[in-house]
């Protein structure tokens, strides 16, 4: 995973702080489906289904440290988007 270089084109946000951002937003929903998991783990009642999202769930694996990733920057701040999203280093 790739933070912090200058992103090209339109499908990209144009500065370090807004892709900052995006990464922030994206990491704040995957807890949040995180914990609804963990809450429907806990209930053990399992009358509903159990909360996924196919896009947000490899990021929910990241945050459980079910999977690995490889975080790399060219400036230290934009390391820090990854230390305070959650990630374990």
């Amino acid at each position: 995973m790739s933070v912090g270089e200058n992103p090209k084109g339109r499908v990209y946000p144009n500065t370090r702080l807004s892709e900052a951002a995006i990464f922030r937003e994206y990491y704040a929903k995957a807890s949040t489906l995180r914990a609804a998991q963990v809450t429907w783990c806990m209930a053990r009642t399992f009358e509903s289904d159990c909360p996924e999202d196919a896009v947000l769930q490899p990021l929910v694996d990241v945050l459980r440290g079910d999977m690995q990733v490889h975080v790399h920057g060219y400036k230290t701040e934009d390391l820090e988007v990854s230390r305070t999203s959650g990630i374990k280093g």
